[in-house]
């Protein structure tokens, strides 16, 4: 089953998202204890994991989905409201990019992400702001990671409480991973 996980970790706030993504993803790939063999008695959290995927584009400075569906179906009214096939999307691929970055979108939209590229999109880790902090990261507040029997929801991987002033402070990576 394929989880999210909500990272965040100090960088400078200078550094650019690809050199974070890189960083983290290769402090993850090196802890035993997110993806590694487990040992004999333990196991890791989980066997697979990279920057973004299903969830590249989550934070993206872009329209709300809604405003993007509604926009595409004036534009390409054949397209089913609820469910495009791969073969649908693209054959409409030149119009559905246009859509996304006409209504501010950035990198391609989600329908075209990689969704197995190891560190993801520029847009998968950026510097916490407060309109992220309070419509995801609220319920973590006080805590170094959540994590119950089956997964992990946050982590902050200097070992630091996630407190309000880690707004403008701290990176957010997105992570999806599949235990």
């Amino acid at each position: 089953m394929h989880y999210r996980l909500f990272v965040t970790a100090t960088f400078p706030l200078n550094e650019s998202s690809e050199s974070v993504r890189e960083q983290v993803y290769d402090q993850l790939v090196n802890d035993e204890s997110f993806c590694g063999s487990g040992g004999r008695f333990g196991t890791p959290l989980c066997d697979w994991f990279v920057i973004g995927g299903r969830w590249s584009g989550l934070f993206s400075p872009k329209p709300e989905y809604e405003a993007y569906r509604t926009a595409v179906r004036k534009l390409i009214p054949s397209l089913p409201a609820d469910r495009w096939s791969e073969k649908e999307i693209l054959q409409h691929r030149d119009t559905l990019e246009q859509v996304w970055k006409d209504l501010g979108g950035q990198d391609c939209s989600p329908y075209f992400r990689n969704s197995t590229c190891l560190i993801g999109y520029d847009d998968d880790a950026f510097v916490l702001d407060q309109s992220t902090m309070d419509r995801w990261l609220e319920p973590y507040l006080g805590m170094e990671i959540y994590r119950d029997a089956n997964h992990c929801e946050f982590v902050d991987l200097d070992g630091h409480l996630l407190l309000r002033h880690s707004v403008g402070q701290k990176w957010l990576i997105i992570i999806d991973y599949h235990n």
